[in-house]
């Protein structure tokens, strides 16, 4: 099940994985992705150090540990800073986090949750409720892990 948090912090959350919307090139500059590397200035060193080896591709999210019992994934929706991100590059992530995320399952069947972000809504201009649907189409009926999507906040 994907609940819907309206207007909650994310870093708030209890889940074992938080999403972080990165793009490819190791920079940390605005909105959520600054809040990870002023809070998390180890990992944000470790994924620029990725970025410059090439590691980091739209599409395809790495996980990454916080503190113990606690992980990011940092999910690439866009290549370069400032660009538009693509919904299906998001469909794409979603499809491979969903494979690693059963993985972890599997190594000893414990349901855990996951804290998505609008990934790719910001700066990269897609519509919230586009990609929760997409998280809700990949996870709504999965068992092994609950979801929490939270929905950007509005500033008035």
């Amino acid at each position: 099940m994907v609940e819907v948090i309206e207007n909650g912090n994310i870093f708030d959350s209890n889940a074992k994985y938080i999403t972080n919307a990165v793009n490819c090139v190791g920079i940390m500059g605005a909105g959520i992705a600054k809040q990870f590397a002023d809070r998390y200035p180890k990992m944000y060193e470790t994924y620029q150090t990725l970025c410059r080896l090439g590691v980091y591709e739209v599409g395809r999210p790495r996980i990454q540990e916080l503190e113990k019992g606690k992980y990011v994934i940092n999910f690439p929706t866009m290549k370069n800073p400032g660009s538009r991100a693509k919904l299906s590059d998001i469909i794409n992530g979603l499809n491979y986090i969903k494979q690693q995320l059963k993985y972890d399952y599997e190594y000893d069947y414990t349901p855990f949750e996951v804290a998505f972000c609008a990934l790719g809504c910001g700066i990269g201009g897609l519509n919230a409720e586009d990609v929760l649907n997409e998280v809700k189409k990949q996870f709504d009926n999965v068992g092994w892990c609950n979801v929490k999507f939270y929905m950007p906040i509005q500033n008035s």
